[in-house]
């Protein structure tokens, strides 16, 4: 390869240690090479950014939003959800499309409800849920300390949610009561994991309470037509019936579809505040990226 001098221009040969036209000192194109390399090497370099769109809680409503199929698979989960024992198969799914979102799942809803995995973690999840129950009511016996209790799980009702995406990135049920590490990422995110958690929950209780209404309106409508005979005190009945049931199925979809938003905003924050869950879940449980 040709070589020209840094002072004249002019050619040198190759083990040269000066210019034979203007007698300057040769330096080696590789060494200059290096430097500037190294140079360029020791600048830091842009890192690339994760782009979200808009807070945990939006993203996952206007992805649900967007979903195909909604309307059939909630429904599918209402009833499963009212079905003691089966019912963990809702959960498991619940929990799943959340740390689906956590893994930078793209695919939306999950295929299947009814799998061994989904009901495995519907169960574990229950037994997380019971513990929860046990402390909190054993708590909530004490004099004055049972007051403070029920306001503490107001607040740390979202650490729940938190201890299920760990059960759930893990396959663990032990490291679902880390506490520890919940904690350090709940305590500087809770104005955040209470607005996930709470505002779903918040509109439920709005269409809850709106359904009790009409609930009630019915019950008195029952009763004056039950007032009335036999013949209108059975259609009274059965109204009053069909209109109960299809009240709590009602409750039980808006309950299903909180959640779906409630468990895939969890998962994207989880994504966002503790992406070191992510890895040593996945290094701890290779199969949940699966």
């Amino acid at each position: 390869m040709a070589k020209f001098c840094s002072s004249c221009g002019g050619s040198v040969e190759s083990g040269q240690k000066y210019c034979m036209h203007c007698g300057a000192p040769v330096v080696e194109a590789s060494f200059v090479n290096d430097a500037q390399n190294g140079a360029q090497s020791a600048v830091p370099q842009p890192q690339a950014q994760v782009i979200t769109n808009g807070s945990p809680l939006s993203r996952a409503w206007n992805e649900l939003k967007a979903e195909k199929g909604l309307i059939g698979k909630a429904l599918i989960l209402t009833i499963i959800t009212c079905i003691p024992i089966a019912n963990f198969l809702s959960t498991g799914y619940l929990l799943k499309y959340g740390v689906d979102a956590a893994l930078g799942g793209k695919d939306g809803l999950p295929e299947k409800i009814a799998s061994k995995a989904n009901f495995m973690l519907g169960f574990f999840t229950a037994v997380i849920s019971l513990v929860w129950g046990l402390v909190i009511g054993i708590l909530s016996s004490i004099p004055v300390i049972g007051v403070l209790a029920g306001l503490a799980v107001l607040v740390l009702a979202p650490c729940l949610i938190l201890c299920q995406m760990r059960l759930g990135l893990f396959g663990s049920l032990g490291s679902a009561f880390e506490l520890t590490k919940v904690w350090d990422l709940f305590r500087p995110n809770i104005g955040t994991t209470l607005v996930i958690f709470w505002a779903p929950a918040a509109v439920v209780l709005v269409i809850s309470f709106v359904a009790g209404i009409v609930g009630a309106l019915f019950g008195g409508f029952g009763a004056i037509l039950g007032s009335l005979g036999d013949v209108t005190a059975l259609f009274a009945a059965g109204t009053v019936s069909i209109v109960a049931l299809l009240i709590v199925l009602v409750i039980a979809f808006v309950s299903v579809f909180a959640n779906l938003v409630v468990y895939r905003a969890f998962g994207y924050f989880v994504a966002e505040t503790a992406p070191q869950w992510v890895r040593d879940g996945m290094v701890a449980n290779p199969q949940v990226h699966i």
